[in-house]
């Protein structure tokens, strides 16, 4: 079984605390951290510079485009950022990671 990180941003940590709630309530997660990011960035033809909250999500396959239109429902920017990278971990943090989430 491969882990599902899906990475987005928030320029406020209000919205990534609630999405990060929402998401571990429904145990589509097992695991979401919050960084504090700068991000520079191209947006109608100019260059922008923000603070953001990046969140780094952990799914799997079955619960990953549920995520996603989760954060396409609530998300405040016209296009966010939704990366979705599939990934190898160890056997134990899959074997945790497995048991957490809805069956």
């Amino acid at each position: 079984m491969k882990i599902y990180i899906i990475k987005t941003t928030f320029d406020n940590i209000k919205d990534a605390n609630k999405l990060q709630s929402i998401l571990l309530d429904k145990r589509l997660v097992s695991c979401v951290q919050l960084s504090q990011i700068k991000s520079a960035y191209i947006w109608n033809d100019k260059i922008c510079n923000e603070d953001e909250i990046q969140l780094s999500i952990k799914t799997n396959k079955k619960n990953a485009k549920r995520v996603e239109s989760i954060i396409l429902d609530m998300h405040p920017y016209e296009i966010p950022q939704i990366l979705i990278l599939k990934s190898k971990a160890s056997k134990s943090y899959l074997k945790w990671h497995k048991k957490e989430l809805k069956s």
